[in-house]
């Protein structure tokens, strides 16, 4: 539905890339709030998002140190912001940041 609204068009016309389109956006408009809560002189460089498949992202988290959590619910629906202190990308999962 945030898609639709987004783009203008009707649920029924939207694209799989439409939807990818909306959610890394609001990903960006998530992250871009972060460091106004983040305490001392940080430097906050957001790249592009990237969607990562569960398993990716369980060897994600497992590899690097979180600093902080965002989290929000409506209805059925969860988002999260996740703070990392360090991110560490193993290359055994197969993904690395877009460029």
């Amino acid at each position: 539905m945030l898609a639709s609204r987004m783009f203008e068009v009707p649920l029924q016309a939207l694209s799989a890339a439409d939807v990818a389109d909306a959610c890394a956006e609001l990903s960006n408009i998530f992250a871009s709030g972060v460091p106004s809560h983040l305490s001392g002189d940080v430097v906050l460089d957001l790249g592009l998002p990237a969607p990562l498949s569960a398993q990716q992202f369980l060897s994600v988290l497992a590899a690097s140190t979180i600093s902080g959590s965002y989290i929000t619910q409506q209805r059925n629906h969860c988002i999260q912001v996740i703070i990392f202190e360090s991110l560490e990308i193993p290359p055994a999962i197969g993904w690395s940041p877009p460029q």
